[in-house]
């Protein structure tokens, strides 16, 4: 986060930045407990503006009167790469 006049900058970059978060602010005062207040309320989300492609997995067999084959594309090293990372899960 940045803050430049009155404008706060967030730019997360991975996706454990997401999510809702406080910005505190504490008054110095001459006597007494400096109290605390929550300033601000940031809430962080992530849209999606573009997912590449995979490469290709390797070559499955299946068998016609086999029971139903589930391919499971992660354990293939099959990755859908996404910009900006949100890390959302691919169904």
């Amino acid at each position: 986060m940045s803050v430049t006049g009155t404008t706060l900058t967030v730019t997360p970059t991975t996706a454990s930045h997401l999510g809702t978060w406080n910005l505190e602010l504490t008054q110095t005062v001459s006597s007494g407990t400096n109290p605390v207040f929550i300033s601000v309320i940031v809430t962080v989300a992530c849209t999606l503006t573009a997912v590449n492609d995979p490469t290709n997995p390797p070559t499955q067999n299946y068998y016609i009167y086999d029971p139903t084959m589930t391919i499971d594309l992660k354990a293939l090293g099959v990755i859908y790469t996404q910009t900006p990372p949100c890390e959302l899960a691919v169904t």
